[in-house]
Protein backbone atom coordinates (compact mmCIF):
# COMPACT_ATOMS: atom_id res chain seq x y z
CA UNK A 1 0.00 0.00 0.00
CA UNK A 2 0.87 3.63 -0.12
CA UNK A 3 3.06 5.51 2.36
CA UNK A 4 1.45 9.24 2.27
CA UNK A 5 -2.17 10.10 2.40
CA UNK A 6 -3.79 13.48 1.53
CA UNK A 7 -7.25 14.59 1.93
CA UNK A 8 -9.67 17.22 1.37
CA UNK A 9 -12.91 17.75 0.81
CA UNK A 10 -14.21 19.66 -2.04
CA UNK A 11 -17.45 21.24 -3.76
CA UNK A 12 -17.59 18.61 -6.72
CA UNK A 13 -19.31 15.34 -7.22
CA UNK A 14 -17.85 11.64 -6.54
CA UNK A 15 -18.30 11.52 -10.67
CA UNK A 16 -16.74 14.83 -11.47
CA UNK A 17 -13.94 14.39 -8.44
CA UNK A 18 -12.94 10.66 -10.44
CA UNK A 19 -13.37 12.08 -13.69
CA UNK A 20 -10.61 14.93 -12.88
CA UNK A 21 -8.41 12.35 -11.02
CA UNK A 22 -8.38 10.59 -14.65
CA UNK A 23 -7.36 13.45 -16.70
CA UNK A 24 -4.91 14.49 -14.39
CA UNK A 25 -2.99 11.55 -13.59
CA UNK A 26 -3.40 9.83 -17.03
CA UNK A 27 -1.80 13.33 -18.79
CA UNK A 28 1.08 12.37 -16.15
CA UNK A 29 2.04 9.03 -17.64
CA UNK A 30 0.22 7.05 -14.69
CA UNK A 31 -1.81 4.22 -16.04
CA UNK A 32 -5.13 3.75 -14.75
CA UNK A 33 -5.44 -0.13 -13.13
CA UNK A 34 -8.94 -0.09 -11.83
CA UNK A 35 -11.97 1.55 -11.24
CA UNK A 36 -15.30 1.95 -9.29
CA UNK A 37 -17.92 4.79 -8.96
CA UNK A 38 -15.86 6.00 -5.83
CA UNK A 39 -12.54 4.45 -6.31
CA UNK A 40 -10.36 4.35 -8.86
CA UNK A 41 -6.12 3.37 -9.26
CA UNK A 42 -3.36 4.50 -11.46
CA UNK A 43 -0.05 2.66 -11.33
CA UNK A 44 3.03 3.94 -12.38
CA UNK A 45 6.43 5.69 -11.61
CA UNK A 46 6.59 8.98 -9.93
CA UNK A 47 9.77 11.28 -11.11
CA UNK A 48 13.57 10.65 -10.13
CA UNK A 49 14.44 13.77 -7.96
CA UNK A 50 17.32 15.70 -9.43
CA UNK A 51 19.85 14.94 -6.47
CA UNK A 52 19.85 11.60 -6.40
CA UNK A 53 20.67 11.35 -10.41
CA UNK A 54 23.74 13.43 -9.26
CA UNK A 55 24.43 11.71 -6.54
CA UNK A 56 24.54 7.96 -8.49
CA UNK A 57 26.79 10.18 -11.19
CA UNK A 58 29.19 11.32 -8.92
CA UNK A 59 29.40 8.06 -7.28
CA UNK A 60 30.26 6.31 -10.47
CA UNK A 61 32.71 8.77 -11.84
CA UNK A 62 34.49 8.67 -8.21
CA UNK A 63 34.65 4.78 -7.93
CA UNK A 64 32.17 1.62 -9.78
CA UNK A 65 31.31 0.46 -6.31
CA UNK A 66 29.91 3.33 -4.46
CA UNK A 67 28.37 4.00 -7.43
CA UNK A 68 26.81 0.54 -8.04
CA UNK A 69 25.61 0.37 -4.13
CA UNK A 70 23.49 3.56 -3.69
CA UNK A 71 21.98 2.44 -7.39
CA UNK A 72 20.85 -0.93 -5.44
CA UNK A 73 19.53 1.00 -2.61
CA UNK A 74 18.28 4.16 -3.44
CA UNK A 75 17.77 4.17 -7.41
CA UNK A 76 16.13 0.32 -7.03
CA UNK A 77 13.11 1.70 -4.89
CA UNK A 78 12.44 5.00 -6.74
CA UNK A 79 12.29 2.73 -9.97
CA UNK A 80 8.89 0.54 -8.68
CA UNK A 81 5.96 0.63 -10.22
CA UNK A 82 3.66 2.19 -7.34
CA UNK A 83 0.21 3.30 -6.99
CA UNK A 84 -1.75 5.93 -6.35
CA UNK A 85 -5.45 5.40 -5.40
CA UNK A 86 -7.98 8.12 -5.33
CA UNK A 87 -11.50 7.60 -3.19
CA UNK A 88 -14.34 9.99 -2.52
CA UNK A 89 -16.97 9.67 -0.27
CA UNK A 90 -20.24 11.83 -0.60
CA UNK A 91 -20.10 14.36 2.49
CA UNK A 92 -23.06 17.02 2.97
CA UNK A 93 -22.37 19.47 0.34
CA UNK A 94 -19.54 18.05 -1.45
CA UNK A 95 -17.44 15.31 -1.32
CA UNK A 96 -14.42 13.83 0.95
CA UNK A 97 -11.51 12.99 -1.29
CA UNK A 98 -8.48 10.82 -0.24
CA UNK A 99 -5.46 10.32 -2.17
CA UNK A 100 -2.91 7.05 -1.36
CA UNK A 101 0.33 7.53 -2.60
CA UNK A 102 4.09 7.20 -2.52
CA UNK A 103 6.46 9.55 -0.87
CA UNK A 104 8.24 10.11 -4.08
CA UNK A 105 4.83 11.44 -5.83
CA UNK A 106 3.96 13.83 -3.21
CA UNK A 107 4.35 16.89 -5.38
CA UNK A 108 1.89 15.68 -8.02
CA UNK A 109 -0.95 14.40 -5.44
CA UNK A 110 -0.39 17.80 -3.65
CA UNK A 111 -0.83 19.25 -7.37
CA UNK A 112 -4.06 17.39 -7.90
CA UNK A 113 -5.38 18.24 -4.17
CA UNK A 114 -4.94 21.71 -4.52
CA UNK A 115 -6.66 21.82 -8.19
CA UNK A 116 -9.66 20.47 -6.60
CA UNK A 117 -12.16 23.55 -5.90
CA UNK A 118 -12.81 23.68 -1.67
CA UNK A 119 -15.66 23.43 0.03
CA UNK A 120 -17.17 26.65 0.55
CA UNK A 121 -18.36 27.01 4.07
CA UNK A 122 -21.00 29.54 5.35
CA UNK A 123 -20.50 30.86 8.87
CA UNK A 124 -22.87 30.02 11.84
CA UNK A 125 -24.89 33.01 12.55
CA UNK A 126 -23.91 34.78 15.30
CA UNK A 127 -25.83 34.16 18.63
CA UNK A 128 -27.92 37.18 19.58
CA UNK A 129 -29.99 37.83 23.07
CA UNK A 130 -33.00 39.34 22.70
CA UNK A 131 -34.83 40.48 25.55
CA UNK A 132 -38.71 39.61 25.61
CA UNK A 133 -41.01 42.88 26.87
CA UNK A 134 -41.60 42.57 30.24
CA UNK A 135 -38.52 40.39 31.08
CA UNK A 136 -35.08 41.56 32.38
CA UNK A 137 -32.22 39.53 31.35
CA UNK A 138 -29.71 38.73 34.24
CA UNK A 139 -26.41 37.25 34.33
CA UNK A 140 -26.15 34.12 36.71
CA UNK A 141 -23.19 33.06 38.65
CA UNK A 142 -21.62 32.29 41.93
CA UNK A 143 -20.72 35.99 42.88
CA UNK A 144 -17.48 34.56 44.50
CA UNK A 145 -13.81 35.51 43.31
Amino acid sequence: MSDVVANTTTACSDEAVIACARKFFTAGHWRETSRTSRTVTFRGRPEIPWYLLVLITLALLAYVVPGVVIYLLCMRNACRFTSIVVKTTSVRGGTDVVVHYPALAEGLARRFVSQLPPLETRPLPRPTVEALPGFQLRLTGSGRA
